[in-house]
């Protein structure tokens, strides 16, 4: 069958992908791990880790997700992987069922499972008037197909012939003291109907229950197996046509090149009835569906998320009313909602230098900057308005460490040889995170220090937001935007977490050295005797 990939136009370039060196500096570790909580069987982080870097792409996924955002579809996907989900379970079970017979049966039921799935998710689909992206359009037309196949057909037409014929087995159960035997039914009527007719007149009301519970475990005890035992002996011919329909199935292990990445690919490469193609799509959509269930609770307290357009010959990017997306989480969680800021970067324009007093929202913007590109990157849509950007081939960050014994280098040692390897591998369409660099120097060094990281990082023509006390880069040149943490206008201690576009005050330092050392006015007033 001819079913393309829900995340590549033609070929899957991709399989997996480690988490990024900048994930943790952008808490982008912590969205992921957010977004794909309850999802471990499809390890859907290799999607949210990798950006494909290719334009192409990138518009073929915001169309699958614009669609998904139909709350109808949505269900009628989310369905279908809830079904698939119940399959696995039933396919689990079998394989832990110790005795072949009840092992098969079980077979039966997630192969029945499967094709009720299937069925379900064609009739919805071919139900729709139109299916707009690529991605489903192709998916769907490959469904059509393959339900119409003669090897759909074999295994559908099979599993309900066989679970048929099991419902129309009767047989009795003899027992003589400790002697259990079973033969076949020959007719005998269910008195159970006749008794109730009978006493039916007798009855005064509800009467109490002596009803007995028979446990229902996963696993049949030795007697239950020798009776089916004794069941499949009386009606060979199907219990050998079942044995030889569920041979035909179920691999007895999975093929060696069979992926191991995920714990769906190798349930389903153990059992040949699943179509690779249905497979795929039951993994790749969860990419959809994770996405746009995280960020639901955000829409519904009135966030907002758009897709993002592509800088092209014009190179200027910017964003309206957007947020740092891991903070809105956990915020949300205790009913709050995020600072709004936004920044946009035109013409000759290239780094965007943030200063302003500490615990002002300066880290917090550069992060956004970070995870907007990545987001971006992977064709999701992401918090914010009026969203341009630019499809970066690599993010860089660069945020404070601690000094390393084994390295046996310096703090300011360390800074440099990453900074140094940074420089070396960015290039114009990289995006670059400064927080803080060179704090552990003197004034005058940091600020030379980095004069010359500004000047390169102009040579590249790259994108970068660096958080800095040194006022003085905010004025180095046209290519460079001063943007400073607010305070409130009647109390400067007082925080408002907004970034505004305008210059720096020359207070950064100040603040920051009066911080440091205790030496603002609300530490003096509680060190100072009354």
């Amino acid at each position: 069958m001819n079913f393309p990939s829900l995340l590549y136009p033609g070929s899957m370039p991709h399989s997996a992908a480690p988490e990024p060196g900048y994930f943790r500096d952008l808490n982008l570790d912590q969205v992921v791990a957010a977004v794909t909580r309850g999802k471990r069987e499809y390890a859907l982080e290799a999607y949210f880790n990798h950006i494909p870097r290719n334009a192409d792409v990138v518009r073929f996924r915001q169309a699958v997700m614009r669609e998904l955002e139909d709350a109808a579809l949505f269900e009628i996907i989310e369905r279908f992987a809830n079904r698939m989900r119940e399959m696995r379970v039933k396919l689990v079970q079998a394989e832990r069922h110790y005795y072949l017979l009840q092992r098969q049966r079980a077979l039966l039921d997630a192969m029945a499972q499967y094709c009720e799935a299937v069925l379900e998710l064609h009739r919805n689909l071919a139900a729709r008037d139109t299916l707009n992206s690529d991605g489903l359009r192709g998916f769907s037309d490959g469904l059509t197909a393959y339900v119409n196949s003669d090897r759909f057909a074999e295994l559908s037409e099979g599993v309900r012939r066989l679970l048929d014929a099991l419902g129309e087995v009767r047989y009795c159960i003899l027992l003589d003291g400790d002697r259990v035997s079973v033969r076949r039914s020959d007719g005998e009527p269910d008195y159970a109907p006749r008794i109730e007719k009978t006493f039916a007149r007798f009855r005064q009301g509800d009467a109490e229950e002596h009803g007995f519970s028979f446990t229902n475990l996963p696993q049949m005890n030795h007697v239950e197996a020798q009776i089916l035992e004794g069941v499949a002996h009386l009606h060979g011919e199907l219990f050998a046509d079942i044995e030889t329909f569920c041979g035909r199935h179920a691999a007895a292990e999975p093929p060696p090149e069979a992926s191991t990445d995920n714990g769906s690919a190798l349930i389903f490469a153990r059992y040949p009835f699943i179509e690779d193609g249905v497979a795929r799509f039951d993994r790749e959509v969860q990419f959809y569906l994770a996405w746009l269930g995280f960020i639901a609770p955000m829409r519904r307290v009135g966030l907002r998320f758009s897709y993002p357009d592509f800088a092209g010959a014009v190179r200027s990017i910017r964003a309206t009313q957007t947020f740092d997306i891991a903070l809105a989480d956990k915020l949300l969680a205790d009913e709050h909602l995020p600072v709004l800021n936004g920044f946009r970067l035109d013409g000759a324009e290239r780094v965007i230098v943030v200063t302003g007093p500490n615990q002002g929202g300066k880290t917090t913007f550069a992060r956004t900057f970070g995870q907007l590109h990545h987001l971006a990157g992977l064709g999701c849509c992401v918090p914010g308005e009026d969203v341009r950007l630019i499809l970066c081939d690599a993010v860089y960050t660069h945020f404070e460490r601690q000094e390393q014994l084994a390295t046996r280098r310096s703090k300011l040692e360390d800074d440099l040889v990453r900074l140094h390897e940074t420089l070396a591998s960015a290039s114009g369409d990289s995006i670059l995170i400064f927080n803080e660099i060179f704090d552990s120097t003197t004034y005058d060094d940091a600020l030379y220090l980095s004069s010359q990281i500004l000047t390169r990082l102009l040579e590249l023509n790259a994108r970068c937001v660096w958080v800095t006390f040194l006022d003085e880069l905010s004025h180095f040149g046209k290519e460079v935007v001063s943007m400073v943490s607010s305070t409130a206008p009647d109390d400067p201690t007082a925080r408002t977490y907004k970034i505004e576009r305008r210059a720096a005050d020359g207070l950064a330092y100040a603040l920051s050295l009066a911080e440091k050392h205790r030496l603002t006015r609300s530490a003096l007033l509680q060190r100072l005797p009354s």
